[in-house]
C-alpha cells in the first residue's frame, strides 16, 4: 500500500478550539481509511511530529504541541489522535539526506518549495495534513512544475474521502497482484488453501471484483440466484455469488464486518454438480479452519 507522510508545513492555528477540530479532523480521517495503512513517515527535523506547533494563540502568543492539548480530548477522541501522533512518532524516519534527492518542485497555492511533500510525490505516497490553513483543505496538492494528474493526495481532515479511495484504488491495481487488491480494496479475508479449489485466471479479476461489490451492496442478502446461502458455518451461512455468464462462483463468509474467501469455483461444460458439491465443501472447511486458528 501507499505510504503516509506527515506534512509539516501548516502554520499553527490562532485559535485553540480551531486547532483542536483540525487535529481531530485529520486523525478521524486517517483512522476511516485505517484498512491502507501500511507505514508512516515523520520528518527528521523540519518539522517532526512530536515538536509540530498546532497553535499559537494570537493574544498571548503561547505555542502548543500536540501533546500539550492531548488532555484536553475525551474518549474515543482521545484515542483517535494519541494513535495518530503514535502512527508517525513510532514510524520510519525520513531522514534529511532522503530529501536530498529532490529537486526544489514549487507547491502552486504557497509559491515555496516544500521537500518532504515533493518526496512523499516522488514516492507516490499520501500526505497527512493538519489543515489549520484554508489553503490545505484539499484532496491534492499541486506543484507548479506538474501538469495533468500528477499530484500528491492529501488526507487532510475532509469527512468525504471518495477522490483518496478511488486513487489507493488505481494504485493497487498498478502495484499489487489480484490477491492483494481483493484483500486490501475489497477487505476480504482470503483463508489458506482458498485457491487450490480454482486459481481465477487474469481474465476472471474484474469479474470477480465486480460479483463482489455488487453483493456488497446488495448486503450479501441470500436472493436464490446471483447470492445464495449454502452451508452453514457457527449456525450461519456461507455465501454463494454466482456469475451467469462466466460460471465462475465464489465463496464467502460474512461475520459482522469481516469478509472470509473460502475459495471459487468455476462451472463449466463436462463439469458435474459432485465436483461443485466438493468445492463448497471445502470452501466451507477452509473458512472453519481459518476462524479456528484466530481462536
Amino acid at each position: 500500500m501507499p505510504d503516509f507522510y506527515f506534512n509539516p508545513y501548516s502554520g499553527a492555528a490562532t485559535n485553540h478550539d480551531s486547532g483542536k477540530e483540525c487535529i481531530l479532523a485529520t486523525a478521524k480521517a486517517l483512522e476511516s481509511i485505517k484498512q491502507h495503512h501500511l507505514a508512516f513517515h515523520n520528518p527528521e527535523s523540519d518539522t517532526p511530529v512530536s515538536q509540530f506547533k498546532l497553535i499559537r494563540d494570537s493574544k498571548t502568543g503561547i505555542e502548543f504541541k500536540i501533546t500539550d492539548i492531548l488532555h484536553e480530548f475525551e474518549g474515543q477522541d482521545r484515542e483517535l489522535v494519541r494513535l495518530f501522533l503514535s502512527k508517525f512518532s513510532t514510524g520510519q524516519v525520513l531522514s534529511d539526506q532522503s530529501l536530498e534527492e529532490c529537486n526544489g518542485l514549487i507547491l502552486h497555492e504557497f509559491e515555496v518549495d516544500a521537500p518532504v511533500l515533493e518526496y512523499a510525490f516522488l514516492k507516490n505516497g499520501i500526505a497527512a495534513t493538519i489543515a489549520t490553513e484554508d489553503e490545505w483543505q484539499t484532496n491534492f496538492i499541486n506543484f507548479k512544475e506538474q501538469e495533468g494528474d500528477n499530484h500528491l493526495p492529501n488526507v487532510w481532515g475532509q469527512s468525504d474521502l471518495t477522490t483518496i479511495h478511488n486513487w489507493i484504488s488505481n494504485w493497487t491495481s498498478e502495484n499489487l497482484d489480484h490477491s492483494r487488491q481483493l484483500e486490501l480494496n475489497h477487505g476480504i479475508t482470503i483463508c489458506e488453501r482458498a485457491m487450490r479449489l480454482y486459481e481465477p485466471a487474469p481474465s476472471d479479476w474484474d469479474t470477480i471484483f465486480n460479483m463482489i461489490e455488487k453483493a456488497k451492496t446488495a448486503a450479501f442478502e441470500h436472493d436464490d440466484y446471483q447470492i445464495k446461502n449454502i452451508a452453514q458455518i457457527n449456525s450461519k451461512p456461507m455465501k454463494q455469488l454466482k456469475h451467469r455468464g462466466s460460471g465462475l462462483r465464489i465463496y464467502i463468509f460474512p461475520q459482522k464486518e469481516d469478509l472470509y474467501l473460502g475459495g471459487f469455483y468455476k462451472k463449466s461444460a463436462g463439469k458435474t454438480e459432485k465436483e461443485q458439491d466438493s468445492a463448497i465443501k471445502m470452501a466451507a472447511k477452509n473458512i472453519k479452519t481459518h476462524l479456528k486458528k484466530r481462536k
